[in-house]
C-alpha cells in the first residue's frame, strides 16, 4: 500500500473541546490502482491524528509503548531497552515508568528520579534519532482524590504519551498502604478482606467503576491493562470470567471506553512475568471492544530489555481473529493507524 488518507470532520463537543471524528481512512495501493475505505466511528482530539505521513507495513514494523526499566520496577537500563529495539528491528519504543505515586513505595519513579528519567529519555532520544523513534511517557495512576492522569502536573513535563491505569481499588483514605490488585499475594488478600469484605464481586465492581472513572476524566493517551484484575486469578483460583457479575462490571466499563477516543491495548506483561498464559485484556473481553470499535494497540509491558516484543505475532492474531483490522501506534509525533 502506498498510500493511506485520512478525512475527518470537524465539531464542537459540549464540553467545548474542538474534536474531529474520523469518518474514515481512505488506502489506496499505488501497484494495483485499487482503493479501499476503513471505516472508523470513535472521537479523536484535536491533532491526535493525521494522515499518514509516509506509508508503513505492519508486517515488518515494530512498537512497544509500555516500556519500563530500573530507575522504577524494571529491570535494564534504559539504553539496554534501547539497544534491544534497534537488534529486533523497532520501529519506534516509548518508555513509560511509573509516574511518582504520593506516598512511599518501591516500585514507580521517586520524585526525585523523575528529572533523571526524563532527561535521560530526551538525551538518548536525541543519540539514537537517525536510528528508531524514542518516546517520553509515564504510567500514571487513577487515585480518587488523590490524583488523575490528567492533572496539571503532568502536562508541565513535555510528555509524549501517557498511560492511564488503574492498579487499585479505592483512595488513600481507605487504603493508606496502596494495596494493589496486582501486588504480591499477601497485599491482594488485604485488599480483598481488609477493604472489601472478603467479596472477590465487591473487588471487582469497584475496581470496573474505576477504570469506567479513568475512562470518563480522560487526559491520557491509552489505556493499561483492562482487567489487571485477574493477575492472582491463574487457574480461576478467585473466580469464573464466565460468571454473569464479571460479565456487567466488565461491560460497563467498556461502555464507558466506548467512543471516548481511548485506546485500549492488548498487554502481555502477565505472560512475559509468569503470572498467566493469557494477555490484557481477555480475548471475549477484546470481541467486545471490538463490538464497540474500540481503538487498540499491542504493548509488551515489558520490565526486561528482551520482554519488549513478548507474545506480539499471537496478540496481532487474537485481535485478527475477534475482527480487528488495525493497530495503533505512535509514528513521526503521530497516532496513526496500522493494517494487521
Amino acid at each position: 500500500m502506498g498510500l493511506h488518507v485520512g478525512v475527518f470532520r470537524q465539531e464542537n463537543r459540549p464540553d467545548c473541546r474542538t474534536v474531529f471524528p474520523l469518518l474514515f481512512i481512505l488506502r489506496f495501493d499505488v501497484q494495483t490502482g485499487k482503493g479501499w475505505f476503513t471505516d472508523i466511528r470513535h472521537w479523536v482530539e484535536m491533532g491526535s491524528l493525521r494522515p499518514l505521513k509516509k506509508s508503513y507495513s505492519n508486517d515488518v514494523i515494530k512498537t512497544n509503548y509500555h516500556t519500563h526499566n530500573d530507575l522504577c520496577d524494571g529491570q535494564g537500563s534504559i539504553l539496554e531497552y534501547i539497544e534491544t529495539a534497534v537488534a529486533k528491528d523497532f520501529t519506534a519504543l516509548g518508555f513509560s515508568s511509573h509516574a511518582p505515586l504520593p506516598l512511599a513505595n518501591e516500585w514507580t519513579l521517586s520524585d526525585e528520579k523523575l528529572p533523571i528519567y526524563l532527561a535521560e529519555v530526551d538525551r538518548q532520544k536525541e543519540r539514537w534519532a537517525n536510528r528508531i523513534q524514542i518516546y517520553k511517557g509515564l504510567e500514571i495512576d487513577y487515585i480518587p482524590g488523590s490524583q488523575t492522569p490528567g492533572d496539571e502536573r503532568w502536562k508541565a513535563l513535555n510528555l509524549d504519551f501517557i498511560v492511564g491505569s488503574v492498579h487499585t481499588t479505592t483512595g488513600l483514605d481507605e487504603n493508606p498502604s496502596y494495596f494493589c490488585v496486582d501486588g504480591p499475594e499477601d497485599e491482594f488478600q488485604a485488599l480483598i478482606h481488609e477493604i472489601h469484605g472478603g467479596s472477590f464481586e465487591n473487588l471487582s465492581e469497584v475496581y470496573f467503576q474505576r477504570v469506567a472513572e479513568l475512562a470518563g476524566l480522560g487526559g491520557f493517551s491509552f489505556l493499561g491493562h483492562f482487567d489487571l484484575i485477574k493477575k492472582r486469578n491463574r487457574d480461576e483460583a478467585y473466580f469464573s470470567e464466565k460468571e454473569p457479575w464479571y460479565h456487567r462490571h466488565v461491560l460497563r466499563a467498556l461502555d464507558a471506553v466506548e467512543g471516548s477516543g481511548i485506546i485500549m491495548e492488548v498487554n502481555s506483561g502477565a505472560i512475559s512475568r509468569g503470572a498467566l498464559d493469557v494477555v490484557y485484556p481477555s480475548p471475549w473481553i477484546l470481541a467486545e471492544a471490538k463490538k464497540r470499535n474500540i481503538p487498540v494497540m499491542v504493548n509488551a509491558d515489558a520490565h526486561r530489555p528482551q520482554d519488549i516484543d513478548c507474545h506480539f505475532d499471537e496478540s496481532r492474531e487474537l485481535l485478527r481473529d475477534v475482527g480487528y483490522s488495525e493497530i495503533w501506534a505512535l509514528l513521526d509525533g503521530d497516532w496513526t493507524a496500522l493494517p494487521i
